[in-house]
């Protein structure tokens, strides 16, 4: 069901006759209650569905069945959503039993019978009231989401830029070690940068339940390997030890290979920040119990006995001295725990206290499969001289960020266009007929969705239309493609980023809106 219905204060009313339905709506209407009698239960269900601020229903109309059905219906709203359910009854005790587990559900108060009319009121009142303070939690939801994408579409279009330049300073001045390694913290403090923004970004739309999971059998050991491999630079800067091992054995978990690795990436990254020079951590795969298990362990700070409680707890951090250093939001555990979580798992965390150490522990259910997952390795190929120069357009608004993309670009065998605007973009791709277009999606003039729209509109397929912005949400991948793009990445990106884009297979499925 859609996160999405209307702030309804309506009333609805079930009861075996009609006529009691009716005098108890009449009586709230009075009271200045927007009431409506429902003929049947699947009235009440469709009205439910769409919105309402309570139920009311009287003892006899929950039937088992109905019990029933009515857990099926608090089940299906929204997270934000505890409908108030009134109950009127005068058999209290055999009502409650029927009903416990429609109790267990939501938010169901019982009124004596008979109810007197002031009763009634201020029973439907004080729904009414506690329906007011979840539609202004789920404005606050809506409002933090949309200031957090908003947060992350302006913070990630200069990182983007820095990024780009960043790449074409360590091209220029391989030579040079002191230049070289100015470089190098740029680049790795910008990648510190991305990383707080995709948390900061991914938090909101995981507590709040927007989180989709592509799950599929994944072999657990090759994807922490491969976040164990891309964590080697940081440990060495570290001066760190990281070491993984297995059991030598595949271990297949049902799961989502993005979120998991994310887990894994966490995990590991907070060791390694919490881990004095001459450290270890420690990481292995395993089973245990028909579980898999992933277990990363430190020589770190570790954790006071009454903070374990507490942290996986959103912004709940270790006690840190004023300067900070070790950096980071508080919000990469809550993540590790609610995705581990989506994906039927359990992580916990022990340490023998302050100075000690500290042990995370993820179990996933294990998975029986015929054929073991290959081992796919998320990476990209990067541009092979003497290939056929393509002509690409970048229409992007932000000046840094084109300019150094356009130069990178050209340094590895693209023949570049650059345009501003979306009006600019659009003339430029259809004079131009390019093999790629990178598009923003906030752009002057018209933004890229229809700069997308009409481009295909006119060049039909082409040209592969690549989506390059801020916005990352799964809705904004899904819009991106109903628009004709034919793939989209989030910024900041790499040239690895964008070569595979290009040499991906496209992800339209469907023809963009006329």
């Amino acid at each position: 069901m859609s996160n999405r219905i209307p702030d309804s204060f309506e009333a609805v009313l079930l009861t075996p006759l009609g006529r009691d339905a009716m005098l108890a709506a009449d009586c709230l209407r009075m009271a200045g209650i927007e009431a409506v009698p429902c003929r049947d239960f699947e009235e009440l269900s469709a009205r439910v569905r769409a919105g309402v601020g309570t139920v009311l229903v009287t003892e006899e109309a929950l039937t088992v069945e109905r019990v029933r059905a009515f857990g099926d219906l608090v089940q299906e709203q929204p997270a934000w959503s505890d409908l108030p359910i009134v109950v009127f009854s005068s058999r209290l005790d055999t009502l409650r039993s029927r009903t416990a587990h429609l109790q267990e559900l939501g938010n169901v108060s019982f009124v004596d019978r008979p109810v007197q009319r002031r009763t009634l009121v201020a029973a439907v009142r004080s729904a009414l009231r506690a329906r007011q303070r979840q539609y202004e939690g789920r404005r606050a939801i809506e409002a933090r989401e949309q200031f957090l994408a908003m947060l992350g579409h302006e913070l990630r279009n200069p990182l983007a830029a820095i990024v780009f330049a960043t790449d074409l300073l360590g091209r220029g001045n391989a030579d040079n070690p002191r230049l070289a390694k100015y470089t190098a913290t740029v680049e790795r403090q910008t990648r510190h940068l991305h990383r707080l923004v995709d948390d900061l970004l991914d938090v909101g739309r995981v507590t709040s339940g927007k989180v989709t999971l592509k799950r599929e059998p994944v072999e657990m050991a090759a994807l922490v390997r491969r976040s164990i491999e891309a964590h080697q630079v940081m440990a060495e800067a570290h001066g760190v030890s990281l070491i993984f091992t297995d059991d030598g054995t595949p271990v297949v978990v049902d799961a989502d290979v993005v979120r998991l690795e994310q887990v894994a990436t966490n995990l590991v990254t907070n060791a390694l920040k919490y881990t004095p020079r001459g450290g270890r951590v420690a990481v292995r795969v395993g089973r245990e119990g028909g579980q898999a298990v992933l277990s990363v362990q430190d020589t770190g700070l570790g954790i006071a006995a009454e903070n374990l409680g507490s942290i996986f707890e959103l912004f709940a951090q270790a006690p840190t001295t004023l300067d900070r250093a070790r950096g980071g939001l508080g919000l990469g555990l809550t993540l590790v725990r609610t995705l581990v979580e989506l994906q039927g798992g359990t992580v916990a965390a022990d340490s023998p206290g302050v100075g000690l150490g500290s042990r995370f522990q993820v179990r996933l259910p294990l998975v029986v499969v015929d054929v073991v997952p290959a081992s796919s390795k998320h990476g990209f190929p990067t541009p092979m001289p003497g290939r056929p120069r393509k002509r690409i357009v970048v229409v992007d608004d932000n000046a840094d960020l084109r300019e150094m993309l356009a130069e990178l670009l050209g340094m590895v065998g693209y023949v570049v266009e650059e345009a501003g605007d979306g009006p600019q973009g659009l003339t430029r791709i259809l004079s131009v007929r390019p093999d790629v277009a990178l598009v923003d999606i906030g752009l002057p003039g018209f933004d890229g969705y229809e700069l997308a729209r009409q481009a295909r509109r006119s060049l039909g397929d082409s040209v592969l239309l690549i989506a390059m912005t801020g916005y990352g949400q799964l809705d904004d991948q899904a819009r991106a493609a109903e628009a004709g793009f034919d793939s989209h990445i989030t910024k900041p990106v790499s040239l690895e980023d964008i070569e595979a884009a290009v040499a991906a297979p496209p992800s339209r499925s469907a023809p963009p809106a006329a």
